[in-house]
This record gives structure tokens, C-alpha cells and sequence, in this order.
């Protein structure tokens, strides 16, 4: 019995052994098995059961019509099918066309730029995130790729960007002149938030400034219309175009529109020395009108928007003022006079206001001496000497010093030696006229 007990229990651990034996072969060959599998995967992406050729096909759709939120989306549906294991040569073809497409819009916007929504709809941040987001997929030559393509990108949106803001300045400016000012304002704050290069984005940071004082000009005015209301006074005064003063009478403000009264019409005049003569004045009697803030700022004469700022003494902002305005004969006539005070109450004007002020007469007198000249000119071999002669000396002293006369005197001065010689000949002179041209040769 003690023997058979010994061998019932030898027996019992052999049937353990084995059936252990048979577990650990099962769970090396799974693990085994498994290994062979994930490698066969790493090793032949080619061989895979996902497709994802409908979602490579959709990707170059959504590039075609520049939807870069869904392109973004859609590369990021591919790498969680994926991962890194997607082939490079499915993704290059979509980066191709990425920098294609995006080159082409340039090109388009250059050729005819027309507004800001010429550069908003390249909508370069998006296009930055979508290309950089191939890099993800871990491939070393397609982000070589990448940073070539963006930085390439770049250089192509700050040739458009360039254009840009010169469309910028000329579109502010020309809202200024016309005193559209909360339109120039709304401008440049697009701009400002849409420009991508760091260059152009500061560039527009000099319209600030005017565009900031005209905006004083305008909430000023504004505030100056209600407190008259407020106050309950029994007319305004303003001067507005063409030469009238207005006596007026706020009789609701609804902002940003108000009524009003007119109470009574002024004609004036205004001399070269700025002095204000008025004449029989005429009565309107509660005449209402109905406009907007803007609107009446624009038909405010200069000198309202002077008496409005209290600019009297302050010659640097009213004449900075006058020059942001529309070109126009009384502009200019204003400019004259208060520089002309300026000077003689040596008043202390900004250089680069005085340069420009005086530039526009400058401007004015070449044309004129353009003028006088070309008739002369044309005097001169028409052969009406005397003529030609008396148009020459038309031409005042002050001309003498303006830049085209200077570069012109030459011409002058041949005309002049011209109509001499002949002078000279008709009185059979000869000797005398051969003397005047070897001087001239001489002089030369």
C-alpha cells in the first residue's frame, strides 16, 4: 500500500507538470504569434487593411476650394487611422497642392488687388497649422519640405501685404479728406488685426496718429452738439458750406441721428487776410432737418471745426487739420492765411507741417510758370517776339526761386540771347552780333 500511495502521487504531479508545460507553449506562441504580427504591420504599411484613399481624395477637394478647417480635420482623421505608418508618397502630393494652391491666390490678388478681403481669404494662420501638421506624421524630408514651402509662402504674403497697406493709406487718406473718419478708423483696425507680417504691421502704425486726431475731431464735435442741447441755448452758430453761417437749434437727439431748427442763414466772406465779413442775413424759421453726426460734420465749414477744437492759437493742429482735408481753392486759401499768421506771430510750426504747407504753393506757382512759359514758347516761334517777350517778363519774382524754373532758366536765357541777336541784325549790327555770339561761345 505505502507503495502504491507513492506511485498514485508521482503520477498526480506528473499530470500537473504537463498540463503547465502545455500553458506556458500556449502563451509563447500568442505572444510570439502577436510580435510577428505588430512587426509584419511596422514593416509592410504597404499590406495594411485600412484605406484610405477616399480620405486622401476628399483632402485635395477640400484644398481645391481652400476649406483649410476641413483639410485640417481630415489629416487629423488620417493619423488616427494611421499614425506614422502612412506613406510619404501619399502625403506629399497633398502638400504639393497645398503650396500650389496657395501661390495661385497670391498671384490672383496681386494682379488685381482690390480690397482687404484679397489677402483675408488666404487666411494664412490656417494655412500655417494645416502645413505644419504633416509634420506629425514624422517624416524627415516632408518637413524639409514644410519649411521651404512656408517660408516661401511668407515672402509671397508680404508682397501682397505691401499692396496692401499703399491700398490702405490711400483709402484712409481719402476717408479723411472726406471726413468719413469712423470709416478710416474701421479700416486700419482690419487691417491691423488681419496683416501677418511684422514689416507691414508696423508700417500702419503712422496712420494711427492722424486717424486718432480726426476721431478727436469728430467726438468733440459730437460732444459739443449735446452739451447745446443740454444747456438748452437758444441757437448754435456754425459756419458751413459754401459761405453761409447758421444759427440752429437741437430739438432731438437720437443718436446717432438729430433734428434740428435752423433759425436763421448768414452769408459771409472771407478775405486773403482772414478777415470775416457778413452780409443781410435771411430767415429760415424752424426749417428741420434731420442727419446724422457724420453728415453734418461734413457739411461744417473749416472754420466751424476751428472754433469747435479752440484752435485758435494752436497753428501746428489747425494747420495739420487743414491739410488732412479735401484739396479745394478755399483749402488752400486757408492754409495761406494761417500760415501766414503763424509766421508773422512766430508761432512755432512742426517742420515737416510747415514743409507741406508751403509745398502746395510751391506747386501752385510751378504750375502757373509752366503755363507762362509754354506760352511764351510758343510765342517765340510763332515769331511774334514782342509778345513773347512781354509774357516772359510777366512772370512774377516770386517764380524765380520754384524748383522747374530753376531746372528751365537755361531755355530762358537762350530765348532772351535769341531775341537779342535778331534785335541786333534788324539794325544791321553786324559786328556788334558777331561779338554777342563769341561771348556766348566764350560764356558756354
Amino acid at each position: 500500500q505505502p507503495t502504491k500511495k507513492i506511485a498514485k502521487s508521482i503520477g498526480n504531479q506528473i499530470f500537473k507538470t504537463r498540463w503547465d508545460i502545455v500553458l506556458l507553449l500556449v502563451l509563447l506562441s500568442v505572444v510570439f504569434g502577436g510580435g510577428l504580427y505588430i512587426y509584419s504591420l511596422i514593416q509592410k504599411p504597404n499590406k495594411m487593411s485600412v484605406d484610405i484613399s477616399d480620405d486622401l481624395q476628399l483632402i485635395k477637394t477640400e484644398i481645391s476650394k481652400w476649406n483649410l478647417q476641413k483639410t485640417g480635420k481630415l489629416l487629423a482623421q488620417i493619423y488616427t487611422k494611421m499614425g506614422k505608418r502612412i506613406l510619404e508618397d501619399d502625403l506629399e502630393p497633398l502638400l504639393d497642392l497645398l503650396d500650389l494652391k496657395f501661390q495661385t491666390l497670391v498671384e490672383d490678388s496681386l494682379k488685381n488687388y482690390q480690397s482687404l478681403k484679397d489677402i483675408q481669404r488666404l487666411k494664412i494662420h490656417e494655412y500655417l497649422y494645416v502645413s505644419n501638421y504633416f509634420n506629425t506624421f514624422g517624416k524627415p524630408s516632408l518637413a524639409k519640405k514644410v519649411e521651404k514651402n512656408v517660408i516661401k509662402a511668407k515672402k509671397l504674403l508680404s508682397k501682397l501685404e505691401e499692396v496692401g497697406v499703399k491700398h490702405l493709406k490711400q483709402k484712409v487718406y481719402e476717408y479723411l479728406a472726406n471726413r468719413d473718419y469712423q470709416k478710416a478708423k474701421n479700416l486700419y483696425e482690419s487691417y491691423k488685426q488681419t496683416l501677418y507680417t511684422p514689416k507691414w504691421r508696423q508700417t500702419i502704425q503712422s496712420l494711427q496718429t492722424d486717424i486718432q486726431f480726426c476721431m478727436d475731431i469728430l467726438l468733440q464735435s459730437i460732444q459739443y452738439l449735446k452739451v447745446g442741447m443740454d444747456q438748452k441755448r437758444e441757437a448754435l452758430h456754425f459756419y458751413v458750406y459754401p459761405n453761409y453761417i447758421i444759427d440752429i437749434q437741437i430739438l432731438e437727439w437720437n443718436p446717432p441721428y438729430f433734428n434740428f431748427a435752423v433759425k436763421k442763414t448768414v452769408p459771409f466772406e472771407l478775405n486773403e487776410n482772414g478777415q470775416i465779413t457778413t452780409k443781410v442775413p435771411f430767415f429760415l424759421y424752424e426749417e428741420v432737418k434731420k442727419v446724422s453726426f457724420q453728415e453734418f460734420l461734413k457739411r461744417l465749414h473749416p472754420l466751424s471745426i476751428l472754433r469747435i477744437m479752440k484752435w485758435k492759437k494752436d497753428y501746428n493742429s489747425l494747420l495739420r487739420f487743414l491739410l488732412l482735408e479735401k484739396r479745394s481753392i478755399l483749402r488752400d486759401k486757408l492754409v495761406k492765411i494761417f500760415l501766414t499768421l503763424s509766421q508773422k506771430r512766430k508761432a512755432k510750426i512742426n517742420p515737416n507741417i510747415k514743409k507741406r504747407a508751403l509745398l502746395i504753393f510751391q506747386t501752385k506757382i510751378e504750375f502757373q510758370a509752366k503755363t507762362i512759359f509754354r506760352k511764351a514758347y510758343s510765342k517765340f516761334w510763332e515769331g511774334e517776339l514782342e509778345e513773347a517777350k512781354k509774357i516772359l517778363l510777366s512772370i512774377p519774382r516770386d517764380f524765380q526761386n520754384t524748383n522747374w524754373l530753376k531746372k528751365n532758366h537755361l531755355t530762358l536765357e537762350i530765348m532772351g540771347l535769341y531775341y537779342k541777336i535778331l534785335r541786333i541784325l534788324q539794325k544791321r549790327e553786324y559786328q556788334k552780333a558777331i561779338a554777342l555770339l563769341k561771348s556766348m561761345e566764350v560764356s558756354k
